[in-house]
């Protein structure tokens, strides 16, 4: 046997001591299952780790020391579209941290969650509710199965009032890859003031979209349900009008503040994307559909060019307030506005059955789309943007949706774009014309994370059954990327296989988180190949090291 093989027999061993035999995974059908994406990326692990408390993930980095075995986190895998639980390169240990899913603490006072990885949005929305606690999980469009703090790590966002879920962070525990715990500073010292910076460097930043450490819990701040939520749909007849919506929008978010959450503009392919399914067999064709066939099925299913979705959250006062001024806001372009809340929906969900026929069904089938919709606003999970994945990949399950077990063919662009109505209009003509060129729609989703920016969310969708189509998607996704940096567009956020076109080692950036890398990880034993380069590349580097004996 060579020595690598000593090496992972040796760290399997020693793992299974550790953790015991059922958490240590290393059949290939269990590793299989762990390489499985929404893309044709898909890496190789040589085994499943999956510790179930701090002090065992601190034995599961020791061990990794000791045998040199590069380790890739995850905290329930299901990062759609963004690499799924695939490490960023060969010959890892994934460390499954799901079986860690206790809330640990809740200050009902300050409204203070101390939360492990694999806590999701619908384990807080049951342990919510099941104690009579009227706080909003912050949602996204991934659904209840995914983790909050993993969402969070990743900078995740969504329409809730704290729409940036790691602005709501105020502390983090982590596993330094030396085996130690890290503790923000507030929380090392036994303090919890939900006072997110503590005093010193702030370090805590370094674990958000890093590799320097294994993130073991994490307290949130979570939004109180407040009085009246409400939420509000606006149609744009024309593309044309584009740009007079965004200035809108950034009106309406400077105006009212943090009474209304993040403002969705969405295009008409995106909204057919998440409601109607693709022409039978037209999906693995490298065929489009055309704009004007878009634009009428889209207004056959009710929707228009672009549409827009809020929410107000505040009193029953406060949220008559705005919606005056919302109404006021959108006169000048949007076609119609309508606000619903829950109790309004139910009411003429009750009247629906008495109308007769198709028009009862089509309104009935609205109406439920529109009441998943405002669950999310509220802070209660659902599946309702998940379906979108399966696009142009046959009908979804009932239940039980994964798209990456499924073979949906999925990859997010997500591009942060100011909200000013040349740039909007700018980013959109550049996005429609390079899809177009690889023949995909363009399914734009344009929503506020401030009053400032615009985060776009535009998946590509393909088969991912089929090895042309996802060859089309990665060219695609680079030509994309390409493009948008050249026009000032760049990611927030993006899939592992992309990370050496964002990483630049001469740019003081890079340079930086590079020093800060080598110091703590020098062996690059924790998510290899995310932002540095790949493990095999640093084996000048760290022979001297491995020269010496590292011991658990």
């Amino acid at each position: 046997m060579n020595a690598m093989t000593n090496r992972i027999e040796g760290a399997l061993c020693a793992w299974r001591k550790a953790l015991g035999d059922d958490a240590v995974q290393f059949e290939n059908d269990a590793l299989r299952v762990y390489s499985l994406d929404t893309s044709d990326f898909s890496t190789s692990p040589v085994a499943i780790l999956l510790p179930a408390t701090l002090g065992e993930v601190q034995q599961v980095v020791r061990i990794a020391v000791q045998f040199l075995i590069p380790l890739y986190p995850v905290s329930t895998g299901r990062n759609w579209g963004y690499g799924t639980a695939n490490a960023p390169k060969d010959g890892c240990a994934i460390v499954d941290l799901s079986l860690m899913s206790h809330i640990r603490e809740f200050d009902v006072e300050l409204g203070l969650a101390t939360l492990e990885p694999g806590v999701t949005q619908g384990v807080l929305q049951s342990w919510l509710e099941e104690r009579g606690l009227s706080f909003m999980v912050p949602t996204t469009g991934a659904g209840p199965r995914c983790s909050l703090l993993g969402n969070a790590l990743e900078r995740g966002y969504g329409l809730t009032p704290i729409a940036d879920h790691f602005a709501a962070v105020v502390a983090i525990e982590a596993v330094l890859p030396d085996g130690t715990v890290y503790r923000s500073p507030m929380m090392d010292a036994g303090v919890s003031n939900g006072f997110k910076w503590g005093v010193g460097p702030y370090v805590d930043g370094l674990f958000s979209q890093g590799n320097i450490g294994i993130v073991t819990g994490m307290t949130v701040a979570l939004a109180r349900r407040p009085e009246h939520v409400e939420a509000f749909y606006f149609w744009i007849d024309s593309d044309a009008d584009l740009e007079v919506a965004v200035n809108s929008v950034r009106g309406i978010l400077q105006q009212e503040g943090s009474n209304v959450g993040g403002i969705n503009l969405m295009s008409a392919s995106r909204f057919l994307a998440m409601s109607e399914r693709f022409p039978e067999g037209q999906a693995d064709k490298g065929q489009i559909l055309a704009a004007e066939v878009i634009e009428r099925l889209a207004r056959r299913a009710g929707a228009a060019p672009w549409m827009g979705v809020g929410a107000i959250y505040g009193s029953r006062r406060h949220v008559a307030a705005s919606r005056k001024a919302i109404r006021s806001a959108l006169s000048r372009v949007a076609g119609r506005v309508l606000f619903m809340s829950s109790t309004k929906a139910r009411r003429i969900a009750a009247l629906t059955r008495w109308i007769p026929g198709n028009r009862s069904r089509r309104l009935a089938r609205t109406l439920e789309t529109m009441r998943q919709g405002l669950a999310l606003l509220e802070g209660r999970p659902n599946e309702l943007a998940l379906p979108l994945a399966y696009w142009k990949s046959g009908m979804p399950p009932d239940r039980d949706l994964d798209p990456a077990r499924d073979r949906c063919g999925l990859l997010w662009y997500a591009p942060i774009v100011p909200i000013r109505a040349a740039d909007a209009r700018r980013f959109v003509d550049l996005v429609r014309a390079i899809c177009a060129a690889h023949a995909f729609e363009a399914p734009i989703t344009l929503t506020s994370v401030s009053e400032r920016s615009f985060d776009c969310t535009l998946p590509l969708l393909f088969d991912a059954t089929c090895a042309e189509s996802a060859r089309r998607a990665d060219k695609c996704w680079r030509a994309l990327f390409a493009e948008g940096r050249r026009a000032g567009f760049l990611p927030y956020r993006l899939h592992p296989r992309y990370a050496a076109m964002v990483t630049n080692s001469e740019t003081p950036f890079w340079r930086t988180a590079q020093k800060i890398k080598d110091a703590l990880d020098p062996l690059d034993l924790i998510s290899p190949g995310r932002w540095t380069l790949p493990f095999e590349e640093q084996a000048v580097a760290i022979t001297t090291i491995q020269k010496e004996p590292h011991h658990v």
